[in-house]
C-alpha cells in the first residue's frame, strides 16, 4: 500500500531550547558518575518515545537520592536533552559537541529511551494493543561482564528482548562508543503516531524496565572502568 501525504506546517525561527542536568552526588567530590540520558520531545502524544524515558530517568535519580550521601560510590546523573524530532538533530549534536564534559569520570552510560511499550498483535487485518510488554531491541558497548550483568537482570525482570543485538542507539548514538554504555529501546507499531498515548503504554513494562536499570547501575558499583569496558 502506498499513501502520498501532504501536510502544510508554520516554520517558526528564532526559538531557543536547552539541555537540562542534574545529579545525585556520591559521598566524594572526586567520584566517578554513571550518566542516564533521556531526551524531551516527541512526535504527537509520546507516550513512549520518550515520556516513558523521562518517567524511567526521573525515577531512578528519585531512587538514587534516598541513599544517603555518605554510602553513595557513585554520581548519578540525568541529562534530558531537547532530543531530536527536530530538523537539526539538537539532541544528537550537543551531546557529541559536549562530549568532554559529559563523559568525563564517567564508567557507565544509559540511554533512557522508549522504555515502556506494549506488544502489539494482530487478528485479520486489525491491530491490537495487549497489556503485556513487547519485545525490546538492545545493544551494548562494554565487557563481557556488563553484557551477562545486564541480560541476565533483564531476565530477572521479565522484560522481553531480541535473540540478538542490534536495533536503534537512539539519542546517545554520537556517544555510545566512547564508555560502556546500554540500550534498551524499541521503535514499533506505536511509534510516532497519534495512537502512542498512555493508555496504550502498559505500567508494568515501565516499572520492570527501571528497576532492571536500577538493579544493573548497583550491581556494576564495584566494578571499576577497565572491568566494565574489557
Amino acid at each position: 500500500v502506498e499513501i502520498q501525504i501532504k501536510m502544510e506546517v508554520d516554520s517558526l525561527e528564532g526559538l531557543n531550547t536547552s539541555s537540562v542536568r542534574g545529579e545525585v552526588l556520591a559521598a566524594t567530590p572526586d567520584a566517578e558518575k554513571i550518566v542516564i540520558v533521556a531526551h524531551r520531545d516527541a512526535y504527537f502524544e509520546g507516550a513512549a518515545d520518550n515520556a516513558s524515558g523521562v518517567a524511567t530517568a526521573l525515577e531512578l535519580m528519585r531512587y538514587f537520592a534516598q541513599i544517603p550521601q555518605s554510602e553513595r560510590k557513585r554520581t548519578i546523573e540525568i541529562i534530558g536533552t531537547p532530543g531530536h524530532h527536530n530538523i537539526v538533530r539538537t539532541g544528537f549534536s550537543w551531546l557529541y559537541e559536549n562530549r568532554e564534559s559529559i563523559l568525563d569520570n564517567a564508567v557507565l552510560l544509559i540511554n533512557a529511551e522508549h522504555t515502556a511499550h506494549a506488544l502489539i498483535d494482530r487478528f485479520g487485518d486489525e491491530l491490537c494493543t495487549t497489556n503485556s510488554t513487547g519485545p525490546f531491541s538492545w545493544q551494548i558497548n562494554g565487557s563481557n561482564t556488563l553484557a551477562e550483568i545486564t541480560l541476565k537482570t533483564f531476565d530477572e525482570f521479565g522484560i522481553p528482548r531480541w535473540a540478538e543485538t542490534g536495533g536503534p542507539v537512539g539519542e546517545i548514538r554520537t556517544i555510545a562508543d566512547l564508555v560502556p554504555s546500554i540500550v534498551l529501546m524499541h521503535a514499533g507499531v506505536l511509534l510516532h503516531t497519534n495512537i502512542e498515548t498512555t493508555e496504550a503504554i502498559p505500567a508494568a513494562s515501565l516499572a520492570a524496565t527501571t528497576r532492571a536499570y536500577a538493579k544493573i547501575i548497583e550491581r556494576v558499583s564495584g566494578m571499576g572502568l577497565s572491568e566494565l569496558t574489557q
